[in-house]
């Protein structure tokens, strides 16, 4: 029993680092909401203004601490801040969240991981040292997991939406806007991901990226294969000087078909899904409704029972 009460409270412990690690992140994405929505309010020219913390205030929170114990482990180890500032980046988090305060909060739930499964080797002995290596990986690893939640959740929308954008980039080209003014106009009327991507690739252009690596470097981050022929097609279409609306148009058809070839082949997967729940949970209740009462009666006449 003090074993099994034991992995309880292990199991419990593991699950709370996981929750304040994606509490943290989920609280720094409203509160730059939050500040992204202010300041909207002023340029539109509201008088009302909220103030905002100042730099010595930030630096006297737990956030400033954070970001402090990061950019100490950044520059020891650059690798791994490099690898956490492109899944930030995956995830649609570029501007709402430093990279160094991510990797701060990564190494203080893995420090009260630590301090967990050490209470644990005191209580289990040997038994604790696996408590001690679940709650450090969790602790480490579970703001990664969630990063990886929001990159699953933007590629879903982004995927959603990519017809869409492509139809109003067609519209655009063939009222004689250059693809430049076009992309411009698409993420000014449409907001969307795959809007804030085509930004994010303006804004490079913008730098002096050519245009072939700017929309490679979206594909790469966004990581759908639609978008990546996408890009492919129109650095192909620079490159060869064909006509720009008419590839847009061919990929505008590709996409719709893709899409429509996924949503089949998971038509054909749902009734194997649909095996899982029915036979464990639908025919064992169907078959004690059904033979209960019969075994019951059979089992009473064995007995002797009327």
């Amino acid at each position: 029993m003090p074993v099994l009460q034991a992995a309880a409270i292990a199991l419990a412990a593991a699950l709370g680092v996981a929750v304040l690690a994606a509490g943290l992140v989920h609280w720094r994405h409203r509160v730059i909401v939050k500040q992204r929505v202010a300041a909207l309010n002023r340029e539109l020219g509201e008088t009302e203004r909220r103030p905002l913390p100042t730099n010595v205030e930030h630096r006297s929170t737990a956030r400033g601490l954070a970001a402090r114990v990061g950019a100490s482990v950044a520059n020891r180890f650059p690798n791994e801040a490099g690898a956490l500032s492109r899944r930030v980046d995956s995830a649609g988090l570029r501007g709402a969240i430093q990279t160094v305060e991510l990797l701060g909060w990564k190494v203080v739930c893995a420090i009260f991981g630590a301090a967990v499964g050490a209470w644990f080797v005191t209580k289990l002995g040997p038994v604790g040292l696996v408590m001690l290596a679940l709650c450090i990986g969790i602790g480490w690893f579970g703001i990664d997991f969630m990063l990886a939640r929001y990159h699953s959740i933007r590629r879903r929308a982004i995927l959603r939406d990519l017809p869409t954008v492509m139809d109003l980039l067609v519209l655009s080209l063939e009222a004689g806007m250059g693809l430049d003014r076009a992309l411009r106009t698409v993420i000014h009327e449409y907001r969307s991901a795959l809007s804030e991507e085509i930004q994010h690739v303006l804004r490079d252009i913008d730098l002096g990226i050519g245009r072939g690596e700017a929309f490679e470097r979206m594909a790469l981050r966004v990581g759908l294969d639609d978008l990546r022929s996408l890009s492919r097609a129109i650095i192909q279409s620079e490159q060869l000087g064909v006509s720009l609306v008419n590839v847009m148009h061919v990929q505008s058809r590709e996409v719709r078909l893709s899409r429509r070839r996924a949503a089949e082949a998971e038509a054909l997967r749902a009734p194997v899904k649909m095996l899982i729940p029915l036979v464990i949970f639908i025919l064992p209740t169907l078959f004690m409704l059904l033979l209960g009462p019969v075994g019951l009666r059979a089992a009473a006449a064995l007995n002797g029972q009327p």
